[in-house]
């Protein structure tokens, strides 16, 4: 991933930023610059790695290099015809399942991202330290998911059987649209962010409708509170890119930590500093 224009001021002032916090958390930092750099280049970008479990619970560790028919669970077939995307298509038979519809689970590790389209058509994006848990056939009242992490989503129209996401006590329902969902446990807020379509957001018996370009957030006290959503930021990471619009350092950290694989500590605790 690349951070977004304007690059060169952001990396000076988070090269300058790092460089003083340092200099204050170390009593000699120019003895360890040498070490620090040498970790710093041990430091490698994410790629599309994942791992599948499948019904049954056979493990299958996806890569990009992964080609062809992959595996079969159900009366599905799963296989990869493009790096680092799966694609269930659906066997025309009928389905027998005697008790509940088995489920599969795409697992996506720290510094990895991978895509998966379900055999409905909706294409999920998920990013790094992320899983979905979905059924291998959708029922004919609804089609849900589970989710913990973030994925953005593009769901196939089907005025029949809305998409619902669970993540956590909160459900995201769709019809055909594309949104973001934030739920790391790792961050102050769970957020859905509406790209295109309409979404409902609930938690127990509260719900709201948002419209394009809104975002819903739950807040501390379990409240959803609708806001205007930064769209080019919370979308940046589908794109291989980093955008911050004023986004506190902690925020910024937390992105890195998870696509570069890395430990961040705050020894005097987390400065108030906000980053474009």
């Amino acid at each position: 991933r690349r951070i977004c224009y304007p690059a060169a001021p952001a990396l000076l002032v988070l090269s300058v930023g790092t460089f003083v916090l340092f200099s204050q958390w170390n009593k000699d930092p120019a003895a360890t610059t040498v070490s620090r750099q040498k970790d710093f280049e041990n430091i490698k970008p994410g790629t599309k790695k994942a791992l599948l479990t499948l019904a049954d619970g056979r493990k299958i560790e996806l890569d990009q290099n992964k080609q062809g028919i992959i595996a079969e669970d159900g009366n599905n077939t799963i296989q990869q015809s493009h790096p680092g995307s799966l694609y269930y298509s659906e066997n025309t038979g009928n389905f027998s399942f005697k008790s509940k519809i088995p489920q599969n689970t795409l697992e996506v590790p720290r510094s990895g991202e991978y895509s998966v389209t379900l055999n409905d058509g909706t294409i999920v994006w998920l990013n790094a330290t992320s899983s979905l848990r979905f059924p291998l056939q959708f029922s004919a009242s609804e089609r849900r998911v589970s989710l913990s992490g973030e994925a953005y989503f593009k769901v196939a129209k089907d005025a029949a059987r809305p998409f619902i996401v669970e993540v956590n006590d909160m459900e995201v329902r769709a019809l055909g649209t594309e949104f973001n969902i934030t739920a790391y446990p790792e961050d102050s807020r769970m957020s859905a962010a509406l790209v295109e379509g309409t979404i409902s957001v609930s938690r127990h018996e509260k719900e709201e409708l948002l419209k394009p370009g809104k975002v819903a957030e739950l807040s501390e006290s379990g409240d959803i509170q609708v806001k205007e959503a930064d769209i080019e930021e919370v979308t940046a990471w589908k794109n291989g890119e980093f955008v911050f619009h004023n986004t506190p350092l902690f925020d910024i950290m937390n992105q890195f930590a998870r696509w570069y694989d890395i430990e961040v500590g705050y020894p005097d605790g987390i400065p108030s500093i906000n980053f474009t």
